[in-house]
Order: structure tokens, then C-alpha cells, then sequence
């Protein structure tokens, strides 16, 4: 019950719009005010900038370390972050954090270039607004012709709340590239295209938590392929099941293993044989212990049953997205 509740409340606290917590701590312009606002910002303390129009930029925006940094519009709906063609709009460095929450980031219509990269120990989190319309560039390797992200391209830590991700392009993940950790909880992911893997998801060796939100209607050249997850070292073995103690004098039965990591059974022991209860003066007996260490464990097994379902939870997924849909 704690874990849930607890869950429940950093649910909300995360979705909670920047304007619930107040006015944008600064407006901008144009490009010039943008990159002043993000660079002037105080290192490790949350600062909210409001677009006040369309702003397209002659360079990547950078988000760099220790800024933590909330980008979103100064009206109802969403401006647009636009980026110079060939180039990411947006560029989230090692230990940067970027909250995207009612913007846009998008290039225009022809160009090529990525929505947002994070890089190792950056982090980005999508609330609301979109990640559309981005075509990812390509780099030319021998004879092939490689690119991954159009959306994003995950290095770092992303999570997803809210918003969408939709009609980018690239030969891998067309949507969403994720080589490191991706969380989803809200929001969509749809109408993307890639040519080789992923026309949604490409999970790159990353791990992919998925817990809400939508991944449909993404295209992978002629078929649906909304997620493919690749591994260059997957274990396609199962889990074994541990021995099963039934109690008293029965044995348990082993386990049976299906990979490489199958579990092994125990026998079973017990003994049984009651004894008398004492007491001596104001002690307990035995009866009383014993309720007491019941009820003791009672708490403490529904506190960690809690715990161990949002783990499992995790744990399955990632299980699924390796055995269930491979590039």
C-alpha cells in the first residue's frame, strides 16, 4: 500500500504543469534570448523558459551540465523550436536535464536533422508538447547508409509522460533510438517511419520500461513495426522455478531450467512436535511471541509485496521486449 501510494503521488508531481508551480522564471524571443536564458540559468536549480513565438535557430540549442532547464510556451498552445537543417534542434549534454512541457521540436519540411540527442548522463523528460516532423541525417559507413532517432536519440535517460513523438524518420527508430534507459508512462508514439528496424521504438542494447502510453500505427518500410528490440548478445533461455517446500516431512521438487540461468529445487524439511507453553512472571509465553512475530511479518510482507510488484513489473517488461520482438 506504501509503495503504491507512493507511486501514485510521484505520478502526479511528475505530470504536474510547470504553470500549477508558477510564472515561467523568464519569456524569449528569439534565438539569441533563448540560448542566453538556458546558458545564464543557475546551475542545479530548476528554471522555466517560455516561448513567446516560433523561434528557428542557426545552431543547435545546448542544453549543458548542471542546468536543469524547462522549455515550454508562453500561450495555450505550442511554438515551435525549429532547427537548422543537418543538425539536432536540440542537444542535451552529459548532466544536463531538459523538461519539454507545451513546445514543439521539429525542422522544417525538407530538411534533414534529429529532434533531441541525449547524451551519457543527460536526461530528458517529455510531459506534453510534440516531437514531430524531424528526419534524421544520415552518415555514410562503406556501402551502407546509416541513421537512428528521428525523434530522439537516447544515450542517456528519457522518460516519457505525456506528449507525442510522431511523423519522424530514419533508418533505425524512427521514433525513438534507445541505447541506454527509455521510461514510458504516457503520451504517443505513432506515425513515424524507419527503413531498417523500429519504425516507433529501436531499443539499441537499452533497456525499454514501458508502463503507459501508446506505440501504434509507426511504419517500417511496407509493414508495421512499431518496436524491434536489438541485442548483440541475448540469452533466449528461460528461467527455471525454484524448489517448493510444502512443510512437515515432504520433499520439495526441484526446479527445472529452460536457459542458461534455471533455477535448482531444495528438498523441503520440517519437524513438528509441540511443546508446553510456559510463563514466568510478567514474560511472555510462547503463544504470545508467536503472534507477535506474525503480526510483525504481516506488516512487513505487504510493505514489501508493494515494492517487489513495480519491480517485477519492470522486470517483465524488459523480459518481454527481449523474447518478444527482435530487429
Amino acid at each position: 500500500m506504501v509503495a503504491l501510494v507512493s507511486s501514485f503521488l510521484a505520478s502526479a508531481i511528475i505530470n504536474t504543469s510547470p504553470f500549477a508551480l508558477g510564472a515561467p522564471d523568464k519569456t524569449v524571443n528569439n534565438e539569441t534570448e533563448l540560448k542566453n536564458a538556458i546558458n545564464n540559468a543557475p546551475s542545479k536549480t530548476s528554471t522555466i523558459i517560455a516561448l513567446n513565438n516560433d523561434i528557428s535557430l542557426s545552431s543547435s540549442l545546448t542544453i549543458p551540465a548542471n542546468k536543469d532547464i524547462t522549455l515550454t510556451s508562453n500561450k495555450n498552445g505550442f511554438y515551435k523550436l525549429i532547427g537548422k537543417s543537418d543538425e539536432y534542434t536540440i542537444n542535451v549534454t552529459g548532466y544536463g536535464m531538459l523538461k519539454l512541457d507545451g513546445i514543439i521540436v521539429t525542422h522544417r519540411s525538407g530538411d534533414s536533422g534529429n529532434g533531441v540527442i541525449i547524451h551519457s548522463d543527460g536526461q530528458l523528460i517529455l510531459n506534453s508538447g510534440e516531437i514531430s516532423g524531424n528526419i534524421a541525417k544520415g552518415v555514410a559507413i562503406g556501402l551502407q547508409f546509416y541513421s537512428a532517432g528521428g525523434g530522439v536519440i537516447n544515450y542517456g535517460t528519457f522518460e516519457m509522460h505525456g506528449g507525442k513523438i510522431s511523423n519522424n524518420t530514419a533508418m533505425n527508430g524512427g521514433g525513438v533510438s534507445n541505447s541506454d534507459t527509455f521510461t514510458m508512462s504516457g503520451g504517443e508514439i505513432s506515425g513515424n517511419k524507419a527503413y531498417n528496424g523500429g519504425g516507433g521504438v529501436y531499443n539499441h542494447n537499452g533497456v525499454f520500461n514501458r508502463f503507459g502510453g501508446t506505440v501504434s500505427g509507426n511504419i517500417q518500410q511496407s509493414s508495421s513495426d512499431d518496436v524491434c528490440y536489438y541485442y548483440s548478445d541475448v540469452d533466449s533461455g528461460g528461467s527455471g522455478s525454484g524448489g517448493n517446500n510444502s512443510g512437515g516431512s515432504s520433499n520439495g521438487n526441484g526446479g527445472s531450467s529452460g536457459g542458461n540461468n534455471g533455477g535448482s529445487g531444495s528438498n523441503g524439511s520440517g519437524s513438528s512436535g509441540g511443546s508446553g507453553e510456559s510463563s514466568n512472571g510478567n514474560g511472555y509465553s510462547l503463544r504470545d511471541v508467536v503472534v507477535i512475530c506474525v503480526s510483525i511479518m504481516v506488516v512487513v510482507v505487504g510493505v514489501v509485496t508493494g515494492a517487489l510488484f513495480f519491480y517485477f513489473k519492470k522486470k517483465v517488461s524488459q523480459i518481454e521486449a527481449k523474447m518478444s520482438k527482435p530487429c
